[in-house]
């Protein structure tokens, strides 16, 4: 057991002096957060050592689960954190600078994460470490950066944040929200018994409400964060972003576990949220491209998904979603009144649709001039 913890010891070492050769300035606060973390372990590392010789012939489990306690906690901080000291580019921080001020334009009310391109599929936030994982080559394209504002939603839904007083609608409209969708569906089972429905369906019900309470709920308030800040813009890319998976958007879950919510249920959620902000004609475009999509799938919904996800669920979730995000105080986007990065990633999918060929031209062309404005001084 010994030599396992200094071999635990070793590790911690390594990776402080891993982290600390990092010199990207937006992640010093990644940086900070992982040599202070390491430190603790490796000052827990030492208490146990020093507990080895009282413990282990009275107790040799306890020392075991301490020890495994802290190598998962290691390889935490290797996986999500040092990872990313490591493999960050060296290269202008584009989309730190870029997150910073979406954070700026729409007055983010915690604290703003830092960006790595090291994911190796798709945008995720760490909320622990703080840190949006973005794919590498992501700061070349501007279609898909909507998701950047479905990232900064969950931090905004963690039960210490809910606590702020800006917060306070938010917390409110979220835990509401999460109420009714468990009473419908504690109604749908009592009603299912008093039919003497099948076992199949009361287990999908009390599926169905682990899902919302524990996943579901905080995907759709962070696409309709993603929506009231941005626009019209998130309802595209979500869109186009279905265009290119291969899974039926309709997918509804039995028993297994399910993060996410169906893409047709989400995408529902969003145009309604699109309305509420006044975007009329933008959300019946979307909803059109939409439907041309089902159409060439031959896919539509079947009663388990609308069991699962009452059209009239989803629209009092958009409405007093997009409402309690105003009342917080963050600026959301209007017809005719988006600004800012908002307002390039809006204007970048009306050029799209309007010239695909010479996109691809005019996409340089706003990146460069995105990071001639982000590199300024004034900005």
């Amino acid at each position: 057991m010994k030599g396992s913890i200094f071999l635990a010891k070793k590790r911690v070492l390594a990776l402080q002096e891993a982290a600390l050769k990092c010199r990207r300035a937006d992640l010093r606060g990644l940086q900070g957060s992982c040599v202070d973390s390491l430190k603790s372990i490796n000052a827990r590392l030492d208490l146990l050592l020093d507990a080895l010789p009282h413990i282990w012939t009275a107790n040799p489990s306890s020392i075991v689960d301490d020890y495994r306690d802290l190598v998962e906690q290691i390889s935490l901080i290797e996986r999500a954190g040092v990872f990313a000291l490591v493999h960050s580019s060296e290269n202008d921080p584009f989309l730190s600078r870029l997150v910073q001020q979406i954070c700026d334009d729409i007055g983010y009310l915690v604290q703003v994460p830092v960006v790595s391109e090291t994911s190796p599929s798709h945008f995720e936030i760490d909320q622990w470490f703080n840190v949006l994982y973005v794919p590498p080559l992501e700061g070349q394209f501007l279609l898909h950066l909507p998701d950047l504002y479905h990232e900064l939603g969950h931090p905004l839904l963690l039960e210490e944040n809910l606590a702020l007083l800006s917060l306070r609608s938010v917390k409110t409209e979220y835990t509401l929200a999460i109420f009714d969708r468990v009473a419908a569906l504690n109604d749908a089972i009592v009603e299912n018994e008093r039919m003497q429905g099948s076992e199949a369906e009361r287990r999908r019900f009390i599926a169905y409400s682990d899902f919302w309470t524990n996943h579901w709920m905080r995907e759709f308030f962070c696409d309709l964060f993603a929506t009231f800040c941005l626009g019209p813009a998130y309802g595209w890319s979500h869109c186009h972003l279905c265009l290119k998976l291969e899974s039926d958007p309709f997918e509804t879950p039995r028993l297994q576990q399910s993060k996410h919510p169906s893409d047709a249920a989400r995408m529902t959620v969003i145009l309604y949220g699109l309305r509420s902000l006044g975007f009329e004609s933008e959300s019946k475009a979307i909803e059109a491209m939409w439907a041309d999509q089902l159409r060439l799938w031959g896919l539509s919904a079947n009663m388990s998904h609308k069991q699962c996800y009452p059209d009239n669920a989803l629209k009092s979730i958009a409405e007093h979603a997009i409402s309690a995000f105003d009342r917080a105080g963050f600026k959301g986007a209007r017809a005719d009144q988006v600004s800012g990065v908002a307002l390039c990633l809006n204007q970048a999918w009306e050029q799209f649709w309007q010239n695909p060929k010479g996109f691809g031209e005019w996409e340089i062309r706003a990146i460069e001039h995105l990071q001639k404005e982000l590199a300024s001084p004034t900005t």
